[in-house]
């Protein structure tokens, strides 16, 4: 896929943040000053504010500092053409290591992965609460059942009620010898993730708590 989003900024701090999150992402992107020209196939521009831009016909968005998800999921969102999503779901693979896939209508997001459920239910709220979308659902393997059980724990005392909680069926879902091979260290367990993401699971009741 050739690239439709380029990072314009001479700032060292801001462009490694957003480099980074676009390749976690395995997003095309290019990288580009501000003095250069921008292409026409360019359709997403995510600079920084107060920085000359060329002209361009592409969707501007600006980052400012922290968490650089946001703005790539703005230029996400660009991309296919809205700014709500449909539906978004996010999988879990639980274990030591809890691998965590994004789809939204279909299109893969984000993967990611935390060592502990306490760090990745707070990933998962952050998440949830900066996307637009109609309908979210987060979906957890059924297998490593202590590590799922304590971040279902954690999650339905966090999200709203209007997210749905899923357990789904790990069968099938185990990594090929490939792709563990192809995989980069870090994000082998959101390979399955994506998977579990994919599959439809038992709806878990929520309960509200005080």
């Amino acid at each position: 896929m050739s690239e439709q989003i380029a990072v314009v900024t001479l700032s060292g701090r801001a462009y490694y943040q957003l480099v980074s999150e676009l390749k976690q992402r395995h997003l095309p992107f290019l990288s580009l000053r501000p003095t250069d020209t921008i292409p026409p196939n360019i359709k997403v521009v995510i600079t920084t504010a107060g920085e000359y831009l060329p002209p361009t016909k592409a969707a501007v968005i600006f980052y400012e500092s922290g968490d650089p998800s946001e703005a790539v999921n703005q230029a996400v969102g660009v991309l296919l053409g809205k700014h709500r999503f449909d539906q978004v779901i996010v999988g879990v693979d639980p274990g030591k290591t809890y691998g965590i896939a994004v789809i939204g209508d279909e299109k893969n997001l984000e993967m990611t992965s935390f060592s502990n459920a306490e760090t990745a239910a707070t990933w998962i709220s952050n998440f949830l609460t900066k996307i637009n979308a109609t309908q979210k659902i987060v979906r957890i393997g059924d297998g490593a059942e202590p590590h799922r059980d304590r971040l279902l724990s954690i999650l339905n005392k966090r999200l709203p009620l209007s997210i749905a909680l899923e357990s789904v069926s790990e069968s099938g879902t185990t990594r090929s010898a490939k792709e563990i091979f192809t995989c980069r260290r870090g994000l082998r367990d959101a390979a399955s993730a994506v998977k579990i993401a994919r599959r439809s699971g038992q709806r878990i009741e929520r309960r509200r708590h005080a």
